[in-house]
């Protein structure tokens, strides 16, 4: 079976945030989507793998990957159902 997986990034944005600030982060951590920018939202979709890189780069640099395994257990059903959710918030 030939499974396709699409990847998907979503931040709301409220209304006391600067929506180009908030534009700049997310490309700092996905600098290779294209980005959907609305007033509210922003919103990406690809089935590219290679936009999780810089991700996994930061995870394995910063010598975070504990704080992000306890993040991901404690979300696992999530996880399973196709959702990954990162805060805005920097570690």
């Amino acid at each position: 079976m030939n499974q396709k997986t699409t990847i998907q990034i979503f931040c709301q944005i409220n209304p006391s945030e600067d929506p180009e600030k908030v534009k700049l982060a997310v490309n700092n951590i996905f600098p290779d989507m294209e980005l959907e920018v609305s007033d509210t939202q922003i919103v990406s979709k690809t089935n590219n793998f290679s936009v999780l890189s810089p991700i996994s780069k930061s995870i394995h640099e910063k010598n975070i990957k504990n704080t992000y395994q306890r993040i991901l257990k404690t979300t696992m059903m999530v996880i399973q159902l196709g959702f990954i959710s990162i805060n805005k918030q920097p570690l």
